[in-house]
């Protein structure tokens, strides 16, 4: 029986004249893949010793509906996504056609205020959940931290990402005491380099969330889009790292306090019943990212509390699909990892 047209990864698929702003196989199939050049920005600090860390529980099962070799989405379906999205599904396709499964990204140890770069791979299977709006496990968070922390250093923004693999509920629990070390030597150094913030994706089990610490207002915000969660585990740990954190730094003590933790913020809401926390948690901290310099007062951190539009959770998914092309598949992008292939 033959496969309907629109599940053929041979299928050709013109790019959109305008892109919206969000087993092996037996037979060769071809698809085109494009990339753009992109701008590589760097910065260098001096970094305090940071331990390697564990690596935390996988989330996020693998998507029942996801079979490697067919397309992730149709024709139509991808015309509608926009062009990074066409070129990021090729990829897919090309690599099917010589049984790869991933591609990995490598990171620069800035970026996650770490003391060394590191490599992590992100699977095809990952993709499939990124194209049609499904739960994010934690590579493509990962990703789209590090798509964040560059855009904030090209832009000079009093902003530093902290790296969701380190600040996961999972791993806090298997080993509070890297995490404790992690958190207060990244405030030092973000403190050392005038950042003005420490921002994180946080995975609580089974749930991502935002989490904005601001260094100067001594105030962290939780922001969830699905009511019912509990905190206490990452507030326990972040009061500790900041007092550690004080009382190792002189210079600081004065005009600082505890932390003030604020779990009942108001933000936009996913539907019930949908599995788009990982969106959510994106667009979170890219706004959060976005109003930080203009800032005067903690007052002034407001966000709306209505769903998002599908229109906003298209353009994540376009950003995050043009990162992959320009700033980890082409060569010359800022987080090309050579050994992969690509």
């Amino acid at each position: 029986m033959k496969a309907r047209s629109d599940s053929k990864l041979s299928e050709k698929v013109q790019p959109a004249k305008r892109g919206r702003s969000d087993t092996t196989g037996a037979e060769k199939k071809k698809a085109k893949v494009t990339t753009t050049s992109p701008e590589s920005a760097t910065r260098n600090y001096n970094k305090p010793e940071i331990p390697k860390p564990p690596l935390p529980s996988v989330w996020a099962k693998p998507n029942a509906r996801y079979c490697y070799g067919k397309a992730m989405l149709s024709p139509s379906e991808l015309r509608k996504a926009g062009p990074q999205c066409i070129s990021l599904h090729n990829l897919y396709a090309n690599g099917y056609n010589v049984q790869k499964t991933y591609f990995s990204v490598r990171l620069k140890s800035e970026h996650f205020l770490r003391p060394s770069d590191d490599v992590f791979t992100v699977d095809y299977g990952d993709l499939y959940d990124l194209f049609i709006f499904d739960a994010l496990d934690f590579s493509i968070i990962r990703s789209f931290s590090l798509y964040l922390a560059q855009k904030v250093q090209i832009e000079n923004k009093p902003v530093a990402f902290l790296d969701p693999q380190c600040m996961s509920f999972s791993v806090i629990e298997k080993d509070r005491s890297f995490t404790i070390s992690y958190v207060e030597k990244a405030l030092s150094l973000a403190n050392f380099s005038k950042k003005k913030y420490l921002k994180f994706a946080c995975n609580t089990g089974r749930h991502w969330i935002a989490v904005v610490l601001s260094i100067k207002w001594c105030t962290v915000w939780y922001i969830n889009s699905m009511k019912g969660n509990k905190f206490d585990t990452l507030i326990n740990l972040l009061d500790e790292s900041f007092a550690n954190f004080i009382k190792n730094n002189p210079r600081r003590k004065l005009g600082m306090s505890e932390l003030k933790h604020i779990t009942t913020f108001q933000c936009h809401q996913q539907p019930m019943g949908a599995k788009s926390c990982g969106f959510y948690t994106a667009y979170h901290l890219l706004y959060a990212a976005s109003i930080s310099a203009k800032l005067t007062n903690p007052e002034d951190f407001i966000l709306p509390s209505e769903s998002l539009g599908d229109s906003v959770l298209s353009d994540l998914r376009e950003w995050m699909a043009g990162f992959f092309m320009t700033q980890v598949v082409a060569k010359d992008g800022e987080f090309h990892e050579p050994s992969c292939g690509y």
